[in-house]
């Protein structure tokens, strides 16, 4: 009995799959001939006669064009999602089932039913079967959502081009799909622009592996191109990163210059691209305002067919036909706001600022309005890619910019370094500065005569200083002068020995310096303060000193000193200039 039992169960479980076969078969072979319809997308209705046409409601196509116009000038889904979020633009879809069957209903965008209208290919006039299939092993391991994979052309069970009418070209829908491909982000493919500061996110290229390079932020700075190869295979770092401001200034020096030769057509273009898109929003209104009035007059008719007598449905289709007057006015004062917003036409005064900023396209370019996704987007309508190359751990940066349209052009420019070690010509510069303290150059000299030679510091400075060449000369050990070599002249002395005696704090005799109550001057090199006092200026500054010590206040009154030229003869004493500390 159990074996005759598992038997007609099995043979069961047997019937019910040769079943399920023959109906996908015959599933297949409608879709083969075309004719397998389920849901249709929006902006297409299922005819009388069994095939598909296109949605009799011109307002709904308007949509769909709308989308596909949209995602040509922006490129990226998202930029079409928001853009229809900030203008109020909805979806007009058909319902499937339900009471309201087959009328359109107006709904609010949403991500996913976008990227469905820009990934069907029904808008080509393709008919296309087996495009997203059910995951067997996700419905088999019992999970309530069956998960479809979205899966190649060259994998579709069936592609019949051709059948439907379409809203775009089949070359224009290929175009869609791989620009959607393109948008997301990874390793190969470059992504949609985004917030960041940095220019080139998605289209920098490592030199040294050919790999797209990464933008970090911190709070340092504005952003770091990487090269992730090691971390990504898990090698050794050969990849050296750059700075984005370095890169970036090259980018937007070159954008710019492209751009300045086609100002006035940029202005032409421009005036016509904003004309046409208040065109567009001026047709959408009227649309809608017509639909608000078709609706109304249609549930007045509705309530004056009625019987008077009939209050049951009388009040229910006033109620309807309150409804949508309400619906018409709100629609007519919105339009009317919209119109004092956005007038149809531009104005004399508008067509001027279109003008005056396509013709300063660096203050535009510049100007706080302009968001850094709007800079990217501008340059990624001129540049393909940028390939970056560090010259062996140097401050010189090989850049090629490649154009669209296939032109590529060579740049170099110098990227901020940490170390003078890193400077390509860091011996020669040693050297340089050596020869100049040796020819009695001072520091400063030595800092304008480097910077006309055309040498630079590391890091963000662009020319020599005072103070840094000093710097440098004391780190490296090459000072032309020290303590050890300076002679001091008759009455001269260091500030330390002063200070000892005098009995004073160095310090107090450095502010003494500083506001003028010693005579003093500078070493020609390095600075060294050189300090002079005889025994007659030596007993005034101790009275100097007991004066400030018994009173704890500044002298009535002090000497005019002034410093005498360093390496000069010796100053002369002062005489009816000097006068007693008060």
């Amino acid at each position: 009995m159990l074996y005759e039992a598992c038997l007609k169960g099995t043979m069961s479980s047997l019937e019910l799959h040769t079943m399920r076969n023959r109906l996908e078969k015959g599933r297949l072979f409608k879709a083969q001939r075309g004719e397998l319809f389920l849901d249709l997308p929006s902006g297409y209705v299922k005819l009388p006669s069994g095939g598909i046409g296109l949605d009799p409601d011109e307002q709904v196509r308007t949509v769909v064009h709308l989308i596909f116009e949209k995602f040509a000038a922006l490129g990226s889904a998202r930029a079409v999602f928001r853009y229809l979020l900030h203008h109020g633009i909805r979806f007009g879809i058909r319902a499937h089932d339900g009471p309201n069957r087959g009328q359109v209903e107006w709904r609010h965008p949403r991500l996913g039913t976008l990227y469905g209208i820009l990934h069907h290919p029904f808008y080509a006039g393709a008919y296309a079967y087996g495009r997203n299939p059910v995951d067997q092993k996700l419905k088999h391991l019992g999970h309530s959502r069956k998960r479809r994979r979205r899966i190649p052309i060259e994998q579709w069970k069936v592609l019949k081009r051709d059948c439907v009418p379409a809203y775009i070209t089949w070359e224009q829908y290929l175009q869609n799909r791989e620009q959607l491909r393109r948008n997301c982000s990874g390793w190969e493919n470059p992504g949609t622009p985004r917030r960041g500061e940095a220019l080139l996110g998605g289209l920098l290229v490592c030199g040294r592996c050919g790999m797209r390079m990464s933008v970090f932020y911190t709070c340092v700075n504005r952003g770091r191109y990487e090269c992730r190869r090691e971390a990504r295979l898990g090698l050794d770092r050969t990849c050296r990163g750059v700075r984005a401001s370095a890169v970036d200034a090259l980018i937007t020096q070159q954008v710019l210059a492209v751009l300045q030769p086609a100002a006035m057509e940029l202005h032409i273009r421009a005036g016509q691209d904003i004309q046409r898109e208040r065109d567009r929003h001026t047709r959408h209104w009227e649309q809608q305002l017509e639909r608000a009035k078709y609706e109304s007059r249609q549930a007045e008719r509705c309530y004056r067919a009625v019987d008077p007598e009939n209050r049951l449905v009388a009040r229910t289709l006033e109620q309807s036909w309150e409804q949508s007057l309400q619906k018409e006015r709100q629609l007519e004062e919105e339009h009317d706001r919209f119109l004092r917003q956005t007038p149809p036409t531009l104005s004399a005064a508008e067509s001027e600022s279109i003008r005056s900023l396509a013709t300063d396209i660096p203050a535009l370019w510049h100007a706080p309005a302009t968001t850094a996704q709007d800079r990217k987007a501008i340059v990624r309508c001129l540049i393909d890619q940028v390939v970056v190359n560090v010259q062996s751990d140097t401050e010189f940066l090989d850049v090629t910019i490649h154009w669209v349209g296939g032109f590529g052009s060579q740049h170099q420019i110098i990227r901020p370094v940490q170390k003078y070690g890193q400077l390509r010509d860091f011996g020669n510069l040693v050297n340089r500065i050596r020869e100049l303290q040796d020819s009695g150059y001072s520091a400063a000299r030595i800092a304008s005569q480097l910077n006309q030679e055309g040498f630079h510091p590391p890091r963000q400075s662009s020319s020599f200083s005072k103070a840094v060449i000093r710097q440098l000369v004391s780190r490296l050990g090459i000072a032309g002068e020290t303590p050890k070599t300076i002679v001091l002249g008759p009455d001269e002395w260091w500030t330390s020995g002063l200070a000892q005696k005098l009995r004073v704090p160095v310090t107090t005799l450095r502010r003494w310096v500083l506001q003028g109550w010693v005579r003093s001057r500078r070493s020609r090199l390095r600075g060294f303060h050189i300090l002079w006092a005889d025994s007659e200026e030596i007993e005034r500054l101790e009275r100097l000193r007991r004066h400030i010590e018994a009173h704890h206040r500044r002298p009535q009154s002090k000497r005019s000193v002034a410093s005498y030229e360093a390496g000069g003869t010796h100053p002369e004493k002062p005489g009816a200039t000097q006068s007693s500390a008060r």
